[in-house]
């Protein structure tokens, strides 16, 4: 069922829910970046899919001055590799250290088991994400601000939800 959803509670067992969630650390080659995160789509009859959740990243050694990216917007959900079942895709809207509005693409796998350090980890944030976003008519004002990270889990684990339909 859909217990511990909140406001998605009247989700029917019919209808499945996909989602990612979990948090570690992943180098960076200056130090240790550490997220979280907690994403969950509920499909919804007639209707576009309700998408919730939240990502926090904390960067205290990133090229431009340390970074706190929090997630503002989701905007898009997907499982992007028919070859990888846990990989998922999350595109959306994120502060910088508390201001402004970046696009980001966020993509993760959960593939083994906890604490193994093959989840995997590649996020794109400001600039280099814009084109993502373009689809949806958005433009991005952040300037020539670009983040990224891409690596695996050196330790905590992501977790895929599913409940399949």
């Amino acid at each position: 069922g859909a217990t511990g959803l909140g406001g998605a509670a009247s989700v029917s067992a019919a209808e499945s829910v996909d989602g990612i969630a979990g948090g570690g650390v992943v180098p960076n080659g200056a130090g240790d970046v550490q997220f979280s995160l907690a994403v969950v789509q509920v499909p919804r009859e007639g209707e576009a899919p309700m998408l919730t959740g939240a990502f926090v990243l904390s960067d205290p050694n990133a090229p431009d001055g340390a970074a706190l990216i929090q997630s503002t917007e989701l905007s898009e959900f997907t499982a992007y590799s028919t070859e990888r079942p846990s990989a998922r895709q999350i595109i959306g809207w994120a502060t910088v250290n508390g201001s402004g509005s970046f696009p980001f693409l966020l993509q993760v796998e959960d593939t083994s088991a906890p604490g193994a350090g093959e989840d995997t980890f590649n996020l794109v944030v400001g600039q280099a994400a814009a084109q993502f976003l373009a689809a949806q008519g958005k433009a991005c004002d952040c300037g020539q601000y670009t983040y990224g990270l891409r690596g695996s889990l050196t330790s905590g684990d992501l977790t895929a939800i599913e409940t399949p339909a």
